[in-house]
């Protein structure tokens, strides 16, 4: 009876985790010390981040299913579609290159969730200390903080840790270049995760350039 209740729950609490909707609060610390304020909402597999820009609010939707990128400007009333495409890093080279890493079993509660730091170590030599979490059941895409529209290489240890690995903080030495500050667990509107449909449209595919 005992195992059969632990089995539930832990069937429960997975179930929670790979059908997470909500929205995410993070902050990103640019290498200039420039830190923005983002938030990332989630939904059916869709993802949708929000920060302000220099032109005034943007919105980025990534929807792996349709293969698709939608760059929302709402101050312009303005809309860029591109196709989705395997990112490559600046200098063209795969971005799956294998660091290594190594599981430091040090843990930490950040915005409600615990996560485990994870030393990530790159071919170069360079290291990051990732907080990671599995609670969240979110796929995770990192934004460009620099060009938010074009799309850029993802991590390497992204696809090794799993897809519902999350990472709630991402520090270099002493620098934190991304912070989970709050998580909300609620229904999302569909309509987000679309072009407005009074928008000017734009057709920007093989015109973004990755950063």
């Amino acid at each position: 009876m005992l195992r059969a209740a632990l089995l539930l729950a832990l069937c429960s609490s997975l179930a929670a985790a790979q059908t997470f909707e909500g929205a995410i609060s993070m902050t990103m610390t640019a290498d200039n010390g420039r830190s923005v304020p983002l938030t990332y909402q989630v939904k059916g597999g869709k993802i949708r981040y929000d920060m302000a820009g220099p032109a005034g609010q943007l919105g980025v939707v990534l929807d792996p299913g349709a293969q698709k990128m939608i760059v929302i400007m709402t101050a312009q009333r303005m809309v860029m579609e591109s196709e989705l495409s395997a990112p490559t890093t600046p200098a063209g080279k795969p971005s799956g290159a294998a660091p290594t890493i190594s599981r430091t079993g040090r843990t930490e509660m950040i915005a409600g969730y615990k996560c485990e730091h994870i030393l990530i170590t790159d071919s170069d030599g360079s290291t990051v200390d990732a907080c990671i979490t599995s609670e969240l059941g979110a796929a995770f895409q990192m934004p460009g903080a620099g060009n938010p529209m074009a799309q850029r290489a993802q991590p390497a240890w992204t696809s090794q840790l799993g897809r519902d690995a999350f990472p709630l903080k991402i520090q270099r030495g002493d620098k934190v270049s991304l912070e989970v500050t709050k998580v909300e667990r609620k229904t999302v509107e569909a309509s987000l995760f679309e072009a407005p449909p009074d928008f000017q449209k734009m057709n920007m595919s093989g015109m973004m350039k990755r950063p």
